[in-house]
């Protein structure tokens, strides 16, 4: 069987006959040759659920997994956005600030039928530690999301989310604290108070207890 029509049987599965059916209509064909040489049918579908997942150019689609291939192994995160592709220059700061190292970057132009064009960016990551819990995982996904649609800040302190195993809200919440220490004429620099916090996670996460 050609790669295609592993998709078809795998759509079928996961979605059911008339479903899946109607997926593969609109996907027999939109997967380039560099994408169908790197990923098997079975990643396709997954990827599929993340793109009708979009709503518009605006909404952000993201996975964060392990990746163990021929290409090579280790953590990746896949960005979907319709319309146009998310460059490695508009997400490098993002994922520092976060902690991690982009170290590849694999952009994908997936065509559908009667849908805009979707983009698939998926970027090589290295990180100092090991990303245990999958609530983390969930955490990072959407940390990353707040920032890149400018809700909140991109600096250091988002790095507490996968070192204190924070949530964006509260690393934003440390964030606004330290804020407050500062117009009541604290002396230290912001770059100060967040390499302590990341030196120190675990006081990090006790503050956010605390606060509870």
């Amino acid at each position: 069987r050609r790669w295609r029509d592993h998709l078809q049987l795998r759509l079928i599965e996961h979605f059911g006959e008339e479903q899946g059916a109607g997926l593969f209509r609109t996907y027999a064909e939109a997967f380039p040759d560099n994408y169908r040489g790197e990923y098997l049918p079975r990643v396709a579908v997954a990827d599929i659920e993340k793109i009708q997942s979009l709503r518009d150019e605006e909404d952000l689609g993201l996975s964060l997994y392990n990746r163990n291939s021929s290409l090579g192994s280790g953590l990746h995160l896949k960005i979907y956005r319709l319309g146009e592709a998310i460059g490695l220059a508009s997400t490098l700061d993002i994922l520092e600030n976060l902690g991690v190292e982009a170290i590849e970057e694999r952009p994908y132009r997936i065509s559908p039928i009667g849908r805009l064009p979707v983009w698939i960016s998926d970027f090589g990551l290295k990180l100092s530690t090991a990303i245990e819990n999958p609530l983390t995982r969930q955490y990072f996904q959407e940390a990353f999301a707040q920032v890149y649609l400018g809700r909140i800040d991109n600096d250091g302190f988002n790095q507490l989310v996968l070192l204190a195993g924070l949530e964006w809200r509260e690393a934003n919440l440390l964030r606004a604290g330290w804020r407050y220490l500062r117009q009541c004429g604290a002396g230290f620099s912001q770059r100060y108070v967040e390499r302590c916090l990341a030196h120190h996670p675990v006081i990090a996460a006790k503050l956010i207890e605390l606060f509870h």
